[in-house]
């Protein structure tokens, strides 16, 4: 199901498809400029579900640890583990 921010995207590309000028599809959508070519651009840049917002998540973890750090972490926890309390 559609969100109405989804049909208003979709209903801004439908007005400029057809002509109408953009000056007035933003005044008539309260929207800015920067809003309206956002849209345009994913339009024509994707066939199906362009009027759907992007995950803002991290693409990577930039903090993960690192194979190398996490198995010599277990290989010495191991060891402890191995060696009697005293």
């Amino acid at each position: 199901m559609q969100n109405s921010e989804e049909k208003l995207r979709q209903r801004a590309i439908e007005l400029y498809e057809n002509n109408v000028p953009i000056q007035e599809i933003l005044t008539t959508m309260k929207k800015s400029k920067s809003w309206f070519y956002k849209w345009l651009k994913r339009y024509r840049q994707r066939d199906h579900d362009w009027f759907k917002e992007d995950s803002r998540a991290p693409k990577t973890k930039s903090r993960k640890t690192s194979l190398e750090m996490e198995n010599l972490v277990l290989t010495t926890r191991k060891q402890l583990e191995d060696q009697a309390f005293h």
